[in-house]
Formats: structure tokens, C-alpha cells, sequence
């Protein structure tokens, strides 16, 4: 069983965030024209991924 492709959307409060000399990089998304949960993820120096996902917010 094969997964289609689908397109992303994603969140302006992800990038680049830098804390006593580390930083990672945070990417926030769900699938685009949904009302999917929001996935938060940290990629970190060694690219180590920590994926979270909550609830959307209502709006």
C-alpha cells in the first residue's frame, strides 16, 4: 500500500532558535486544507528529529 504525496502547509512561528550556543530548528506543519493537527518539530544540530503533535487551535 502505497502513501500519496500531499502538500504541506506551514507555520510562520517555526525556524532557527538559538539558546545558550545550540540551536535547532523548528518546523511546524500539517497537511495543507485540513483542519489536521499541527505537528512541531525540532531538528537539532545532528539532525536528531523530535516530532510533537497538539491539537489545532480553534479559531
Amino acid at each position: 500500500m502505497s502513501i500519496p504525496d500531499r502538500e504541506l502547509e506551514t507555520s510562520p512561528l517555526g525556524g532557527a532558535i538559538t539558546r545558550d550556543g545550540q540551536t535547532v530548528m523548528v518546523h511546524i506543519y500539517q497537511f495543507a486544507g485540513t483542519e489536521d493537527e499541527w505537528t512541531l518539530e525540532v531538528v537539532d544540530i545532528i539532525a536528531a528529529t523530535s516530532p510533537r503533535t497538539r491539537p489545532s487551535r480553534p479559531n
